[in-house]
Order: C-alpha cells, then sequence, then structure tokens
C-alpha cells in the first residue's frame, strides 16, 4: 500500500497540476475578451513575507454611502440573480439573511459613477454662509480625489454575455465574476423604535478570484513598492486582460 500510495498521490498531484494548467492556456487562447489599465488606486499590491514570496493585487471597488442608487442591487435585480424573498417579513428586531448566489458584475472605472460621487461629495463639503471653514473635509476630499478607487459596481446579471453585449464598446467597463449576498432588515421610526417597514439589502460578498496572482518577471517591479501608506498617490498602472473563463492577468506594469 506504501509503495502505491506515494506514486499515486505524485500522479494525482500531477494531473491537478496539468488540468490548472490546461485551464490557463484556454483562458488565454486568442483575443482577449477585454483589457482594462488601472492604477493601485483600483488595485491594491499585497506582496509576501518569507513563506510566499509571491505578489498579488486585489480589485478595490468604491460605494456610494447611505442610501443611493450606488450599488444598484435593490431588490428587483437582486430577484433577477435569482434570489427569492419571502412574502411575509422577519418578525420584528430580526433579520433575514438569505444564501449567497453566483453573479457577473459590470464595474466601471472613472466613469458616471465616479463623477456622481464626486459631485455628492463636494455638496456634502460646501460651506453655508457665515459658518466656520472646514479644511480638514476639504482636504479629505482633495485626497479622495486623487488617491480612492474609481471602480463603481453599476449593473450585475446571471450571464455574463448579456453584460457584455449591454455595455459592448465601453473600454472603462469590466465584467467580472462574483458571489452576491442579500437580507432583509427592519426599518424603525427613529423616534419611537416602531417598525414601519422592511428593507431588501444586497451587497457585493466577493470578487473573484479574489486576488489576481502577478507573475514573473511583473512582479519583479512591484515587490519592491511594499504596502502603500495612507493617502499615497498611485505608484503604478496595471493592464489587465480576461479570457473566454473571465480569469484576468496581469499583461504590463508600469511604475509611475
Amino acid at each position: 500500500m506504501k509503495r502505491t500510495g506515494l506514486p499515486l498521490a505524485i500522479a494525482l498531484i500531477l494531473a491537478a497540476n496539468g488540468l490548472a494548467l490546461l485551464g490557463v492556456v484556454r483562458n488565454q487562447a486568442g483575443e482577449p475578451l477585454q483589457t482594462i489599465e488601472l492604477t493601485e488606486r483600483e488595485l491594491e499590491l499585497q506582496t509576501g513575507n518569507q513563506e510566499n514570496s509571491g505578489v498579488s493585487l486585489r480589485l478595490v471597488v468604491s460605494r456610494f454611502p447611505g442610501n443611493t442608487p450606488h450599488p444598484p442591487l435593490d431588490r428587483a435585480l437582486l430577484e433577477k440573480l435569482g434570489f427569492r424573498f419571502p412574502v411575509v417579513p422577519p418578525a420584528s428586531g430580526s433579520r433575514l439573511v438569505l444564501l449567497p448566489r453566483p453573479a457577473f458584475l459590470a464595474l466601471e472605472c472613472e466613469g458616471a459613477a465616479w463623477q456622481q460621487w464626486l459631485q455628492r461629495a463636494e455638496e456634502d463639503v460646501q460651506i453655508p454662509p457665515g459658518a466656520s471653514s472646514q479644511p480638514s473635509q476639504e482636504e479629505r476630499l482633495q485626497r479622495d480625489r486623487e488617491t480612492m478607487s474609481r471602480l463603481f459596481l453599476i449593473d450585475a446579471a446571471q450571464d455574463a454575455l448579456e453584460l457584455r453585449r449591454r455595455y459592448a464598446g465601453q473600454h472603462r467597463v469590466m465584467v467580472v465574476r462574483a458571489t452576491v449576498r442579500a437580507r432583509i432588515e427592519d426599518v424603525k421610526d427613529l423616534k419611537t423604535g416602531t417598525v414601519t417597514g422592511h428593507n431588501v439589502i444586497g451587497h457585493v460578498a466577493t470578487i473573484l478570484p479574489a486576488v489576481i496572482h502577478v507573475p514573473l518577471p511583473h512582479s519583479r517591479l512591484l515587490a519592491p513598492l511594499g504596502p502603500a501608506a495612507a493617502w499615497q498617490e498611485p505608484r503604478y498602472t496595471v493592464t489587465l486582460q480576461y479570457g473566454h473563463s473571465l480569469e484576468p492577468w496581469v499583461s504590463a506594469v508600469k511604475i509611475h
């Protein structure tokens, strides 16, 4: 058993590696489905340690605070993604969390959603007549303009092809795989605490893959940079390409 066990284990490992390599080859065969340039604002650098020297990137998606149209995961869109909400809402004082579902997301970089976010942020820091100045808020807004991610969720669907057709020709829109969550929560009167209704809330649980591996020779350019400091201006631009399996790979890196 011991003599046959080791060769079998090696064979299984080789087979798994072969299947993984075949998947990469198929994904990157032919022309990429989409190509987009993102900076450190949208791609957070994650460097390795002594045990793992690998370099990877994580997509950072911004969102609007509070009850705003972004992200657009309202009840109607969540139902299109396959969520089924009960007719009878949860009991008072509780919330109902539904099982996550797979989905495809349309993410837009430096587009209309980003401009709407800037407009709302500028309105929030406007100083009314006779009021004292608020330099800290103005400085924060300026830092956000220069450093925060300009990537926003603008749409979602069960079919990637549907999203690609819907946003065909829009080079700043990328389609990615993800999992989405949904829950139902009480809406209460602020004064009395009485439950007046219920809200359906959706959010992105995970963008897939969760991290994007950076291969050689590109990793040699990013590894020396280390973690970014707070409010640091972007130090690099990365060209991402997505293949037929919607698996991204790094095709170019430029250091600023």
